[in-house]
């Protein structure tokens, strides 16, 4: 501290902390509520926000439990999805939140920059795999979830079962206001694709089964 950019060094392991306060004092938003563990490796120069984004240089894990990410709902994205590619309505009167049983992940950072490529989320409904990065002095993200639904979600008036497809949703823009997007489309071509390959391969096997049964009643078996 004695000189005129001072330097800080954190290498601490916190266990029982709580997950919003905490991201409020390093990165200003509190996106993320649960409690947990935290693991963290880091170094940062000056005493101001912009600097010690910019500055901030190093590696942390976490794990958190019963809690919830803030300012969007995974599962009713993938619901209004759905709804407009069946001619439906969408909803967004739900709570913009997702909650989560278990979100586990670690990443390294260099000048400010959060790589993260293994993040693991659990919940009732959802399991979520996700990777991207975020850009804390450019304030923007750019993260990509793979979901998957654990059961059917309710509402679709007859729509089709997403249950155990992998869905891709999209984040990116600005941290105070990303955009969130979910490519349903390509998901369902996808599965019509596999069924068409495994419908034709199924028919093969029971053509080639004839003909051997044919060839070897033609030996006397």
């Amino acid at each position: 501290a004695r000189q005129k950019t001072p330097r800080v060094s954190i290498n601490q392991r916190l266990s029982g902390v709580q997950a919003g306060p905490l991201l409020m004092d390093l990165v200003g938003q509190d996106r993320l509520i649960g409690t947990g563990e935290v693991n963290a490796d880091l170094t940062m120069r000056g005493l101001d926000d912009a600097t010690i984004r910019k500055t901030l240089n190093g590696k942390a894990d976490f794990a958190f439990r019963d809690g919830a990410v803030k300012g969007v709902n995974v599962a009713e994205l993938i619901r209004n999805a759905q709804a407009r590619l069946s001619g439906g309505g969408t909803d967004s009167s739900g709570p913009q939140q997702t909650d989560f049983s278990e979100l586990s992940g670690s990443a390294t950072i260099r000048n400010g920059v959060v790589d993260n490529r293994d993040l693991i989320a659990k919940s009732p409904l959802l399991r979520v795999d996700g990777q991207g990065q975020v850009d804390l002095p450019g304030e923007n993200i750019n993260y990509l979830l793979t979901t998957e639904l654990v059961q059917s979600l309710q509402g679709q008036g007859g729509a089709e079962d997403l249950t155990g497809l992998p869905i891709p949703v999209r984040i990116k823009g600005k941290l105070t206001d990303p955009g969130f997007s979910v490519d349903l489309q390509k998901v369902l071509e996808s599965r019509v694709k596999q069924e068409a390959k495994q419908k034709l391969e199924s028919k093969l096997k029971d053509k080639a089964g004839d003909k051997l049964q044919g060839v070897l009643k033609g030996f006397g078996f």
